[in-house]
């Protein structure tokens, strides 16, 4: 038997576990190779169930469209399929949106962004977040970034998510105009 090498069956193996993540069918797996027992164990870590975008503008022409003052304005709204999900949904979700302003006093106003879990300014609040304007600027680039954790999941297997814009005037004679861009993303996933 020349060429091949064979093992003493009493011989220790080396106990060690490689890890690696990939990705397939809209999961993300833990899978770990155990060379003394010798198998594969694959956990499920996470599930992507849905992503989307609200594009309002993509800024290369401008809007000009009036943003009220003290009134909230829907600029996005998107709606994630969620099917059969696994025991903690949660929803990571980001925008942006430009804001032209006029005849600003001498003391800052404010553009407040908020999130809502469901299409009306009523629904449940999730994310509120207010980005001050300062009287020597023209526009303001308003982002922001923030997540929904531990939601229930939908009983019309939808979950829908609306953005809205305020100006905040310190004022009357203040005036804000959207220019864009205007996008507003989210993605939903749950364990598995």
């Amino acid at each position: 038997m020349h060429g091949t090498k064979r093992n003493n069956l009493n011989e220790e193996k080396p106990h060690y576990s490689e890890t690696s993540y990939h990705y397939a069918d809209n999961t993300f797996n833990l899978a770990t190779y155990d060379i003394q027992n010798n198998r594969l164990e694959e956990k499920t870590m996470v599930r992507t169930h849905d992503a989307r975008t609200s594009l309002g503008s993509n800024g290369v022409n401008p809007l000009n469209v009036p943003l009220a003052q003290n009134t909230p304005t829907l600029v996005g709204i998107l709606g994630l399929n969620i099917s059969n999900p696994g025991p903690l949904i949660r929803t990571q979700f980001n925008g942006t949106y430009r804001i032209s302003v006029a005849n600003l006093s001498s003391q800052p106003s404010s553009i407040l962004i908020e999130i809502f879990r469901g299409s009306t300014h009523t629904s449940t609040p999730i994310y509120v977040v207010s980005q001050p304007i300062f009287p020597a600027e023209a526009s303001i680039l308003a982002s922001f970034e923030g997540s929904d954790y531990n939601v229930s999941p939908p009983p019309s297997g939808q979950l829908i998510y609306s953005c809205y814009l305020t100006f905040v005037p310190v004022s009357p004679m203040e005036q804000a105009t959207r220019v864009g861009p205007e996008c507003f993303n989210a993605v939903t996933y749950s364990d598995d």
